[in-house]
């Protein structure tokens, strides 16, 4: 095997259980134990490991169907059983959809979907990317096609109405290795039961999603990218209570990526899983010179009191500008080379999106 298939390392960690309920009492106790106690540290990881953590590479012939002999698999066992948890996991540097995780609950195959799939949140980053993970179609979590040579992917996989007794987690990883700490209870701010996107044929998105349990929720963003990396917001909303329907509609400019952040009262936040737009539509003309910059540019064919937005390549609002007539005049100055972009909104409808470099 080559050295840069060595170690697909798939390390599961921070076994944080989060016991949805309706009030603020009679919370669902969330501890227990593994039965194979393999602790294990690695860089922001520390808990319990699943594999050898030898350099293996790919699992041989990619099996669509594993099987996951010895220290392949562990068990985590509930003192008492539980609806509503989440694991958050670091791995997967393999060819995309070879390496394969499989969960089950209280000793039952649970086919993941792409909603069980979201974002860490805040304080647990481990270098990697959520748009590097992906599920199969028969329910098994692996790499994506987007995964960059020798990177990590990183999520947290929720799970809701289980009435879960264990939770076994395997990978057939020829090197890999699972990492859990201390289970505690951290309520989630909302449940997303559903999130679906649409394009009409005059090109506007609509995204519909649905919530179940709303609690201490601050807000809800929409947010955007063009290539499943970087977001921006587009909309912010305002929590409507338990079982609420939302509906937003945007003007398509192509093929998009639509995710939700949810952010707690508290300032931690949650992401909801990734809705894909596949979209023709083109940007209304908007024209952008010089291109590349170096002072100034000018935004042409915008309308008076449209709201011209410049992002940086994060995806990091930089500053907005209101035009008073049908070109915009924009000091570009002061920032620093690199490439941005310039998005319109007309009536807190995105219409267009350019793109321009700064040298």
């Amino acid at each position: 095997m080559e050295t840069k298939k060595l170690s697909v390392l798939f390390i599961l960690f921070f076994v944080v259980v989060s016991c949805l309920y309706h009030t603020k009492i009679n919370a669902q106790s969330c501890s227990g134990s593994w039965i194979n106690n393999n602790p294990f540290l690695l860089q922001c990881i520390d808990g319990q490991v699943i594999g050898t953590l030898m350099p293996g590479g790919d699992p041989p012939g990619c099996p669509t169907n594993p099987t996951y002999p010895g220290t392949q698999t562990n068990t985590y066992n509930f003192d008492n059983p539980v609806n509503d948890f989440y694991i958050d996991l670091v791995g997967f540097t393999s060819t995309p959809g070879c390496a394969r995780m499989r969960i089950r609950i209280n000793g039952v195959f649970y086919p993941l979907s792409l909603s069980n799939l979201t974002e860490l949140p805040p304080g647990t980053f481990c270098n990697g990317s959520l748009s590097y993970l992906t599920i199969t179609t028969d329910g098994f979590l692996t790499t994506s096609s987007l995964a960059a040579p020798n990177s990590n992917g990183q999520a947290r996989l929720i799970f809701s109405g289980v009435n879960a007794s264990s939770i076994t987690v395997s990978t057939n990883d020829a090197g890999g290795g699972c990492v859990v700490s201390n289970p505690c209870m951290v309520p989630l701010p909302l449940q997303i039961l559903s999130f679906m996107g649409f394009l009409s044929t005059d090109c506007f998105v609509t995204l519909n999603f649905e919530s179940g349990i709303e609690s201490n929720v601050r807000n809800i963003e929409v947010q955007q990218s063009f290539d499943a990396i970087s977001y921006s917001k587009v909309i912010e909303l305002l929590p409507k209570g338990n079982d609420s329907r939302y509906t937003v509609s945007f003007r398509s400019t192509g093929s998009e990526f639509y995710r939700l952040k949810i952010n707690d009262i508290d300032g931690t936040f949650s992401y909801s899983k990734i809705v894909r737009i596949n979209s023709n539509c083109a940007s209304l003309p908007i024209r952008i010179s010089p291109n590349p910059a170096h002072n100034k540019i000018f935004v042409e064919n915008v309308k008076p009191f449209d709201r011209l937005m410049i992002f940086d390549m994060l995806g990091r609002s930089i500053f907005q500008v209101r035009p008073l007539n049908h070109f915009a005049e924009i000091n570009v100055n002061h920032l620093p080379s690199g490439t941005y972009f310039v998005k319109v909104l007309r009536n807190n409808v995105q219409i267009a999106v350019s793109k321009f470099l700064k040298n």
